[in-house]
């Protein structure tokens, strides 16, 4: 996960420019001592497994990806308004979902990222919080490449004399 994870803040920071923070996401947005900046993306993950055992511990996973996008909005929307940047949290979303919709992770994804759902999360004083939803099949291997732990040695002694 953590391979999919740099492959995904990389993607949009690629896209987007470094002036965009990206996290995981922990309900940073309802704490203002975090010490985020605006525009900020937050990434969740959940996983579904199938039975799609590949054998040697690989697998092939529903991946849900959930990405948060929290934006401050300063300013009046309504129609006529003079505030011209006031609009531009709705291009922020739109450029997140162009730079993750097809994307596939340098191949850690069995196809490409596909947006299912976008839903506002609530306004929290300026800000405004967005879900954009997206899934695919995860190309899970993780057991094959992380290390094994060693096994303790096992010394049977006797006590039969």
């Amino acid at each position: 996960m953590k391979a999919l994870y740099v492959a995904i803040v990389e993607q949009i920071q690629a896209e987007l420019g470094s002036d965009v923070f990206v996290d995981l996401w922990n309900e940073q947005s309802e704490d203002p001592e975090y010490g985020l900046f605006f525009p900020a993306v937050f990434l969740d993950f959940s996983l579904e497994c199938r039975n799609a055992h590949l054998g040697s511990q690989k697998q092939i996973i529903n991946l849900s990806l959930e990405v948060y996008c929290v934006m401050q909005v300063i300013g009046d929307t309504h129609a006529g308004s003079t505030d011209d940047k006031v609009l531009d949290y709705l291009d922020f979303l739109q450029e997140v979902y162009v730079a993750l919709q097809g994307f596939n992770a340098r191949g850690l994804l069995r196809g490409p990222l596909r947006r299912t759902n976008i839903t506002r999360q609530g306004a929290f004083s300026h800000l405004r919080a967005y879900k954009i939803s997206f899934e695919a099949e995860y190309y899970d291997q993780e057991a094959v490449v992380m290390p094994q732990k060693a096994q303790p040695d096992i010394i049977a002694t006797s006590s039969i004399q």
